[in-house]
């Protein structure tokens, strides 16, 4: 049984700053490392918050032609459209799980710890895998269930009490599970933290 959380700090910390800032020194360094430093094409970033941190780095960073911002909240989608004003930057409310036919033919699809937020986090992966092109990139970096699932971490910061967080072996298996090969993988901080770079053949 998950422990109880006693005060939810998450969203002070999604959005915050020092978010952001390890986002684009750490996360998406390594991320960009690992896949080989793709440039430009259209982004497709999963839960891209209020602040639109994933939306951003993907125009300075990846060099992107165009983004668009899956968040499943209502009001978080119309956050990030007032944050990042960009005409190559759209942001819709909707449900990474089931994407519609409408996204297809993605370079590159970020996924900025969404999958620990998620139930049935696979289904994500599957998703992704779904609406990459060939040669399309999925680039994922998580807190794996060593750090969701601690009785620490949990006092403080509310997750899904299904069980079944990612772990670094179970994520790059749920990427081939989608037909995808693993290209790189960096796990840190003790187990707690995962960055993979997975490719549709």
């Amino acid at each position: 049984m998950a422990a109880p959380t006693v005060l939810d700090l998450n969203h002070f910390w999604v959005d915050s700053g020092p978010r952001a800032w390890a986002q684009r020194r750490v996360e998406l360094r390594t991320l960009d490392a690992l896949a080989g430093h793709p440039r430009g094409g259209r982004v497709l970033e999963l839960g891209c918050g209020r602040r639109g941190n994933g939306l951003r780095l993907a125009l300075d960073r990846l060099q992107a032609t165009s983004v668009h911002g899956v968040e499943l909240s209502p009001d978080s989608a119309a956050a990030a459209r007032r944050a990042v004003r960009d005409p190559r930057v759209t942001v819709e409310a909707g449900d990474a799980r089931d994407l519609g036919p409408s996204h297809d033919g993605y370079d590159v699809v970020l996924a900025f710890h969404v999958l620990h937020h998620t139930e049935r986090w696979r289904t994500v992966v599957a998703e992704a895998a779904r609406v990459l092109k060939p040669g399309g990139l999925l680039l994922s970096a998580e807190m794996t269930a060593d750090l969701v699932d601690s009785s620490l971490l949990r006092t403080f910061s509310h997750h899904p009490d299904d069980g079944d967080r990612p772990t670094p072996a179970t994520l790059a298996a749920a990427a081939r599970d989608a037909g995808m090969q693993v290209v790189g993988q960096r796990t840190r901080f003790l187990g707690a933290w995962t960055a993979m770079v997975a490719v549709r053949p």
